[in-house]
C-alpha cells in the first residue's frame, strides 16, 4: 500500500500512515495519499489481479498489478479484510486494513506450552540474545526452572560478564549487533573452558558445522522448544560432567 501510494503521489505530495486499536484485539493501518485518485467508475476492481490500466487515471505503470491483489490475499489469510476508498480522480485515495491482535510471539510460546520442570542440576548460565522481548522471557523460564541466569544482548557484553562470573553454559544466539555467536564462543572456549547450546534461526548444514567447531555442544534452531532446550541442558551436563 505505500509503495503505490510512493508511485500514484506526484512529488511534494502526502502520504500519511496511522495505526489504531479502535477496540480491544483490533488494529488499523491506515495508508491516505492526496495523490491521482481512483474512478469511482474502477474503484471494486483495484484488489482484481493484473488490473492495473487507467485504474488510477493514468498509463500503466511498470508492473504485473498484481501488489494489491497480492495484499488482500495475504490480509485475509490473517483473517484481516483490506480495503479501499476514493472521492475520485485527483482527490487521493485511501487504503485500510483490518486485523485482530495476537500476543508478542515469545509470551504467546509460554502460554501455548508451559515447560517441563528441569530434572537436572541447577546451572549459572550465561544467555546471549539481540531481541530483548525473546531474552526477557527465555531469561525467567529459566530462572523459574532454577538456574543462575545472567543475560547479555551484544558479544561485548556477554565478555564482560564472562570476566567477572563463572558459568557452566552459554546460550547464544548467532547474529548479534556486534559480532558473531560464532567467534563468541570460540572465545568463551578458548579463555574459559565454556560449553555452549546455540539458539538461533540459522539451520542450514554449514551452520550446523560452524556451531560445533566454535565449541556449542547443541544447535537448536528458533522457535524455541523450552522442553529440547531442557534435554539438552541435562545431556550438557552428562556430557561434561
Amino acid at each position: 500500500m505505500i509503495k503505490n501510494a510512493i508511485k500514484f503521489t506526484p512529488a511534494g505530495g502526502q502520504i500519511t500512515v496511522r495505526t489504531a486499536n479502535p477496540s480491544p484485539g483490533q488494529l488499523v493501518i491506515t495508508v491516505s495519499d492526496n495523490g491521482i485518485g481512483i474512478g469511482q467508475e474502477t474503484l471494486p476492481f483495484v484488489f482484481r489481479a493484473f488490473e492495473q490500466g487507467d485504474i488510477r487515471g493514468m498509463q500503466p505503470c511498470s508492473g504485473l498489478g498484481l501488489g494489491l491483489a497480492i495484499s488482500k490475499a495475504i490480509v485475509e489469510l490473517h483473517g484481516g479484510a483490506i480495503r479501499a476508498e476514493s472521492a475520485g480522480r485527483g482527490l487521493g485515495a485511501v487504503f485500510t486494513v483490518q486485523l485482530g491482535t495476537v500476543l508478542p510471539f515469545p509470551e504467546a510460546q509460554i502460554q501455548a506450552s508451559q515447560p517441563r520442570r528441569f530434572r537436572g542440576k541447577s546451572h549459572h548460565l550465561l544467555v546471549v540474545e539481540d531481541h530483548e522481548p525473546t531474552l526477557t522471557v527465555l531469561t525467567r523460564l529459566l530462572r523459574d526452572q532454577g538456574h543462575d541466569v545472567m543475560p547479555a544482548s551484544t558479544v561485548h557484553d556477554a565478555l564482560t560478564l564472562a570476566a567477572e562470573h563463572t558459568f557452566d553454559f552459554v546460550i547464544s544466539d548467532l547474529g548479534l549487533p556486534d559480532g558473531s555467536g560464532i567467534d563468541l564462543m570460540m572465545r568463551l572456549s578458548n579463555d574459559y573452558g565454556l560449553r555452549g547450546i546455540a539458539l538461533t534461526g540459522y539451520g542450514m548444514a554449514e551452520d550446523l558445522v560452524k556451531t560445533q567447531r566454535a565449541g556449542f555442544l547443541a544447535h537448536l534452531v528458533k522457535p524455541i522448544n523450552f522442553d529440547q532446550l531442557h534435554r539438552v541442558l541435562e545431556r550438557a551436563q552428562l556430557a561434561t560432567g
